[in-house]
């Protein structure tokens, strides 16, 4: 059965009801969190009406207690990371995000268990990749040299500086 036209204006009808009675819907966190305070700001008798700062302030402590062995790019246990988000174990790569457990990759995206790929997206135990296409080691290596992509990651650490290791001394 096909919806016909008055079974669209009466869906319309319900959506405008529910819009009118419940007000409007962001579906924005942020939208969410500021309009609590307001929404919740008369006493309901469970406790002291919340103030929007007070709710702020709580957020960002309860955050913090459970992030705290992240980075600030939401890294956790990476190592000799350039510009890498939301990754896992991952050690010396650049510009990853949310990748795991994978060692020398490159400006790829949810790869799992790689190692020596670039610019793949969603591979799992892939090694010699690039775009997704698997490549020997020799090509691999002569692959990025003549795009001029160094495989190379330098990462800023202070510690090597203070204790006289690498480049900065």
């Amino acid at each position: 059965m096909v919806p016909t036209q008055s079974y669209y204006r009466a869906a319309h009808r319900v959506h405008f009801a529910f819009a009118e009675r419940d007000g409007p819907r962001t579906g924005r966190f942020s939208a969410g969190v500021l309009g609590f305070a307001q929404r919740n700001s008369h006493d309901t008798g469970a406790g002291d009406p919340v103030d929007q700062a007070e709710l702020m302030h709580e957020w960002a402590r309860i955050k913090s207690e459970h992030t705290y062995d992240r980075d600030g790019m939401n890294n956790y246990g990476c190592f000799n990371v350039e510009a890498c988000r939301n990754c896992n174990y991952v050690y010396n790569s650049r510009a990853c995000i949310n990748c795991h457990n994978s060692d020398s990759i490159i400006e790829c995206v949810q790869c799992i268990d790689c190692r020596d790929c670039a610019y793949c997206v969603g591979l799992n135990g892939a090694r010699f990749h690039i775009l997704n296409k698997e490549y020997t080691e020799q090509d691999y290596y002569d692959t990025l040299r003549s795009l001029g992509i160094s495989w190379e990651v330098q990462a800023f650490d202070p510690l090597m500086e203070e204790y006289g290791i690498g480049g900065g001394q």
